[in-house]
């Protein structure tokens, strides 16, 4: 029996202009994406479960910074109950630790973003500019043009001449200095 392949050759995936399509790209931009919310379980404490609105709600906090009741008309529930919810011990602590992860992995999601944008972006100057960021991160500075300038002075302390020799002369009208050739 034949196995099927795909239409596409392996070697197509790798030529050409495909933007984003780059397997290690994809895992890398994967790697980067927003954190989830989920319940936090202390030792000897019952296990509480959070429903997909109250997630939804709580991202939408924490991601985009949404008051409370914005979030819950994001997530579809009422206002009320989404501040009922985040009475709960349990709710607080899976926000708290939701801003704590987006806060600690913020580097890191910008380098990879930034990183990705050097490679992809339309834009020329876009590509140049997030390249030198990169390239700053390592310690690589790019090349800058110098200018400088330079004051010289001379000074002179002037002719001295000789009082031995003295040379006796008329001083002409004529500018040929009276010489008749």
């Amino acid at each position: 029996m034949q196995s099927h392949k795909s239409a596409q050759s392996p070697d197509k995936s790798r030529s050409g202009d495909n933007r984003g399509d780059d397997p290690l790209t994809s895992i890398a931009i994967a790697a980067a994406s927003q954190p989830r919310a989920k319940p936090v379980r202390a030792k000897g404490v019952i296990r509480r479960r959070m429903s997909d609105q109250l997630r939804t709600a709580l991202e939408a906090m924490a991601h985009e910074g949404l008051s409370l009741p914005l979030a819950a008309g994001r997530a579809k529930m009422a206002p009320e109950s989404l501040k009922a919810a985040f009475r709960r011990p349990h709710v607080k602590q899976a926000y708290n630790q939701l801003v704590m992860e987006i806060r600690n992995n913020a580097g890191q999601s910008a380098f990879l973003r930034i990183n990705h944008l050097s490679q992809t972006a339309d834009s020329e100057t876009v590509k140049l500019e997030a390249n030198k960021w990169v390239a700053g991160v390592d310690n690589i500075a790019p090349i800058k043009r110098v200018e400088g300038r330079v004051q010289v002075s001379h000074s002179f302390a002037g002719f001295t001449f000789d009082d031995g020799e003295v040379v006796e002369g008329r001083a002409t009208d004529d500018p040929s200095g009276g010489d008749t050739d």
